[in-house]
């Protein structure tokens, strides 16, 4: 084995610095801990905002299903293959309740196109139950509340059933196609193995390997360094930082004793603590005394490859329908039906934010206003004039009782 290298520092360079006082090392150290913080928010914020939905089935291989199901039980959307097997074991494949499915009626052209607003790529979206038609969050949360301001059932803005926008817990990706929240990407580096049962850390650079290629090497198989490694501790695809709670940090630390990691701002600031005090380092977790520094871990990150939603490649079946609708050019129907189909009372409370969906009440779109929304037949900016009127008269009814107040004041006083 070669001659071993000094390993990576989480507060200075592999080169060689000059001796610093305790004071500016701490100054040091307190504005690396404010730059890390603040490359953890920003990484967060590039994880929410690189989120789509995705029409692909989140039970099968099916990336473009031709029709896709709402399951009124649950929420979740499969494709037809997977209708036919909830159906005979009369559960959903994703929470085994019990099914009662609607088709989705969407757009031939952009299926996740919202008509009303035309917003091409919504981040949610909700689907009437009654017809089976879909539109973004932002406007189903409108007909929503124009309809509670009218203490009427609201009605679908395309058939004009009567019937309540329920969300849909749809499959969300990001960008680059992996799941949630993998900006990124725990495969090895070397055999490309994608999800790893267990990783390890070369102490003198920080590249991470499966435990296959550690054995069969003892250098780092990226840089040829001769070192050794040591296990991390992790939770199974998460990298969410035990200690503040950050699922996305811009980068990480391990602990050579014990192999737990953390956020490479929690573990500064911890060493900053200990230091101050005169104490060791101890591990958070398992309160291991540690005799060597945290090692950062160079963890790669993943780039974005799907286009964008304007440069997606088009099915046969969506091209004709492309030029079908391109030719005609007609706006969809609004049919006054007087047969209004029997619909369960509308929820209590739906959630409407535009944070990732991962809880019991899937979010909705918030971004994107819809241009016009039939209430009665009527536009939304007549009825804002209607408002109005009515806040106007009712001034004026309070003005004339003030007056007739004033003068009954008056004429007793005589």
């Amino acid at each position: 084995m070669g001659q071993k290298t000094p390993s990576v520092p989480l507060t200075t360079s592999s080169s060689v610095q000059p001796i610093m006082t305790s004071t500016n090392l701490r100054n040091r150290r307190v504005f690396r801990i404010d730059q890390l913080m603040r490359d953890n928010e920003s990484s967060e914020s590039q994880r929410v905002s690189r989120l789509r939905v995705t029409r692909a089935c989140p039970t099968c291989p099916n990336e473009q299903p031709v029709e896709l199901f709402y399951c009124c039980s649950c929420r979740h959307v499969v494709c037809g293959d997977c209708l036919c097997t909830a159906v005979l074991t009369n559960k959903c494949p994703l929470c085994e309740k019990q099914p009662s499915f609607v088709k989705l009626r969407e757009d031939e052209v952009n299926p996740l196109q919202c008509d009303i607003c035309d917003c091409p790529d919504p981040v949610q979206r909700a689907i009437f139950r009654g017809c089976g038609h879909t539109t973004c969050g932002a406007c189903a949360q409108r007909i929503t509340v124009q309809a509670r301001d009218h203490s009427k059932k609201p009605r679908c803005p395309f058939c004009r059933v009567h019937c309540w926008p329920w969300p849909i817990k749809e499959h969300v990706l990001r960008e680059d196609g992996e799941k949630l929240g993998a900006r990124f990407s725990i495969a090895c580096r070397c055999c490309k193995d994608e999800k790893p049962a267990r990783r390890f850390v070369y102490i003198s650079c920080g590249h991470t390997f499966c435990s296959k290629c550690t054995n069969e090497s003892d250098s780092c198989p990226v840089c040829a360094v001769s070192t050794t490694f040591t296990r991390i501790f992790e939770q199974s695809g998460s990298r969410r930082c035990e200690i503040c709670f950050i699922k996305e940090p811009s980068s990480r630390a391990v602990l050579r004793d014990c192999g737990h990691t953390a956020c490479t701002a929690c573990l500064v600031q911890l060493r900053l603590v200990t230091n101050d005090q005169n104490e060791p380092l101890f591990c958070p977790f398992c309160r291991t005394k540690m005799t060597d520094e945290p090692i950062q871990i160079r963890e790669k990150l993943i780039k974005s490859k799907v286009e964008p939603v304007a440069k997606r490649k088009m099915t046969p079946v969506q091209l004709k329908a492309a030029d079908r609708k391109r030719k005609t050019n007609q706006p969809p129907p609004y049919v006054e039906t007087s047969n209004v189909s029997a619909v369960e009372p509308a929820p209590e409370y739906i959630q409407f934010t535009s944070i990732p969906i991962e809880s019991e009440h899937p979010p909705l779109r918030i971004d994107g206003q819809p241009e016009r929304i039939l209430i009665k037949g009527e536009p939304l900016c007549r009825l804002g004039v209607r408002a109005l009127c009515r806040c106007c008269l009712l001034f004026l009814l309070l003005v004339l009782i003030a007056v007739c107040w004033l003068i009954g004041n008056m004429l007793s006083t005589f």
